[in-house]
């Protein structure tokens, strides 16, 4: 899971709802933002009433859920996972920046060097 480097911009599609787009000078959020682009995202689905891109958000329990026609997440599925056990992070999607909601993983290496001296 690569970090995104560069800016991003919420947008309202009139397909997708509320999702993420790479930004330009204009943009101000960025990867140590990514607090901010969730509550964002979720405040403008709210006022717009929709939903937010799959593909811009990313859950992974959530996801299991969902069938493949399910194009949006409801707000109200997005607010049940933000209870402050997941961590928010913004990543490279395969064509646009995504946010992912997940629990933060522990990595625990295990080196078969031994210290002698």
């Amino acid at each position: 899971m690569a970090i995104y480097e560069g800016k991003v911009k919420i947008r309202l599609h009139p397909v997708k709802g509320i999702t993420l787009s790479k930004g330009g000078e204009d943009a101000k959020f960025t990867a140590s933002d990514a607090d901010a682009i969730l509550d964002t995202m979720v405040k403008a689905a709210d006022q717009h009433n929709c939903g937010i891109d799959r593909w811009a958000l990313y859950i992974p329990e959530l996801a299991a859920k969902m069938s493949d026609a399910d194009k949006q997440v409801s707000v109200a599925n997005v607010k049940a996972y933000m209870d402050g056990s997941r961590e928010p992070v913004l990543t490279r999607g395969k064509y646009d920046p995504r946010i992912v909601l997940a629990s933060p993983v522990k990595v625990v290496k295990q080196s078969k060097i031994i210290d002698i001296a």
